[in-house]
């Protein structure tokens, strides 16, 4: 998996991917089709669509299993860590999912290769 880093962030190229797994609890983990994981200790926010005004948003925990799983096979569009150590991904089915680390919060993205990117960082 490539990344481009532009001033405050890095762009994760992962249009090519598909998901291939997630679930919420016990913690946050994603994992695409070529092997890039994403594991969070952290509340992951889920919202359908831009995050306006109107935007629904609630703790991907309040979702059903069954529900989260129709991320499955669903491609991430758009996927974007900054530096903050928040993270914003978008899917082909509209559903965004924003993580946010609290001051106990970690997560570690490993995009294969020995690329690691993790936070807080060292």
């Amino acid at each position: 998996m490539q990344y481009e880093e532009i001033a405050d962030r890095k762009i994760i190229k992962a249009r090519e991917t598909r998901v291939a797994e997630i679930h919420s609890v016990p913690g946050f983990y994603l994992r695409l089709s070529d092997g890039t994981t994403l594991e969070f200790n952290g509340t992951v926010i889920h919202s359908v669509g831009p995050r306006g005004e109107n935007a629904v948003l609630r703790p991907l925990t309040a979702l059903s299993a069954e529900d989260i799983s129709t991320l499955v096979s669903t491609r991430p569009l758009s996927w974007v860590v900054f530096n903050s150590g928040s993270q914003r991904i978008v899917f082909s089915n509209a559903w965004f999912l924003t993580l946010k680390p609290g001051p106990e919060d970690t997560w570690r993205l490993d995009l294969g290769n020995g690329r690691v990117l993790i936070y807080p960082p060292e």
